[in-house]
C-alpha cells in the first residue's frame, strides 16, 4: 500500500510540475500579446500618416490657385501625445527633395543644405508653428488657419515643393501629412507671381534590351502619385485610432492560465490513504 501511495503520489507530482510549466507558458504568450498589442498604438518616428487636401477658405476643395488656401487632415488626424507631453503640430513647406520624416524642429524646421526649409505663415501673419495638439481627444490635430504662399515667402522658384503638416516632438519628426504642389509662374499673381497646382502623376517608360536590330520597345509603365495617400482609419467619432490586441483574447488567455495555474495545485496534493476500517 505505501509502495503504491508513494508511486501515485510521485505521479500527481509530476502532473503538477507539467501543469505548473505549461501555465507559465500561457502566461508568457499573454503578456508578449498584450506588450504587441500596446506597442502597435504607436506610430514609428517619421511616418507618412496621410495626404492633404487643400480647401477655398470654408468652401470646396481645390487643387491649385494663386491666393489663400487652407490645408485639411483626414477626420482625426493626430500626434501620439497632447501639448501638454510636449507634442506640437508644424507646418512646413520644403523642396521636393527633402524627406519631411527627417526634418527637425525649433522655432519651425531648420534648414537644410541646399534647400528651401519653410514654415507657413497666416493670412493675418502669424507663424503656423508650435502649435498644442488636444488632450481630449489625445493629439488631436485642429484649428489649422488659412495660409498663402505669398504670405509666407518672399520668393518661390518654380518648381517642385512638398507642403504640409507635421508632428513633432522634443524636435523630432514623429509622423507628418503631405502634399506635392507644382509651383508656375503666373504674371497675374501678386506678389509672388506664382501659381501653384497639385503636382501631376509622373510616367516613367522602361525599354526592354535587345540584341538584334535597334527597335525599342516599351516593356513597362510605372505610375508614380506624387502625393502620399496613406491613411489612418478612424471612426465615425474622430476618436483617435486604437489599434493591437482584443481585450476579449487577452481576458480567454488569462482565465485559460488562472484554470491550468488551479489544476496544477490541484493534481501537487497528496492524497491521504486511510487504514482499513476493523470489522
Amino acid at each position: 500500500m505505501n509502495r503504491i501511495a508513494r508511486t501515485t503520489g510521485l505521479g500527481r507530482v509530476r502532473a503538477a510540475r507539467l501543469g505548473t510549466a505549461f501555465a507559465s507558458v500561457m502566461l508568457a504568450i499573454s503578456v508578449v500579446g498584450v506588450t504587441a498589442g500596446v506597442a502597435g498604438r504607436t506610430y514609428a518616428s517619421g511616418t507618412p500618416t496621410g495626404a492633404v487636401s487643400f480647401i477655398d477658405g470654408n468652401g470646396p476643395t481645390i487643387t491649385g490657385g494663386s491666393g489663400a488656401f487652407t490645408m485639411q487632415l483626414p477626420s482625426g488626424a493626430h500626434c501620439q501625445g497632447s501639448g501638454a507631453s510636449g507634442y506640437r503640430w508644424e507646418s512646413f513647406i520644403v523642396s521636393a527633395s527633402v524627406d519631411p520624416a527627417t526634418l527637425t524642429w525649433a522655432d519651425g524646421p531648420n534648414a537644410v543644405a541646399g534647400a528651401l526649409v519653410s514654415r507657413l505663415y497666416s493670412t493675418i501673419g502669424d507663424p503656423v508653428s508650435t502649435k498644442q495638439p488636444s488632450n481630449s481627444p489625445l493629439g488631436l490635430i485642429s484649428g489649422i488657419p488659412e495660409t498663402s504662399l505669398g504670405g509666407t515667402l518672399a520668393s518661390l522658384p518654380v518648381g517642385d515643393y512638398k507642403i504640409g503638416i507635421a508632428c513633432q516632438f522634443s524636435g523630432a519628426t514623429q509622423e507628418f501629412w503631405v502634399a506635392t504642389i507644382t509651383v508656375t509662374a503666373n504674371v497675374q499673381d501678386t506678389p509672388l507671381g506664382i501659381q501653384w497646382d497639385i503636382a501631376a502623376p509622373t510616367t516613367t517608360t522602361t525599354t526592354a534590351p535587345t540584341t538584334t536590330a535597334p527597335v525599342t520597345t516599351a516593356a513597362a509603365t510605372v505610375t508614380t502619385v506624387a502625393i502620399i495617400t496613406t491613411t489612418t482609419a478612424v471612426d465615425s467619432s474622430g476618436q483617435v485610432p486604437v489599434t493591437g490586441t482584443n481585450p476579449a483574447v487577452v481576458a480567454m488567455w488569462a482565465l485559460l492560465v488562472l484554470v491550468m495555474g488551479r489544476m496544477a495545485l490541484l493534481s501537487g496534493r497528496r492524497v491521504k490513504v486511510l487504514p482499513p476500517r476493523a470489522r
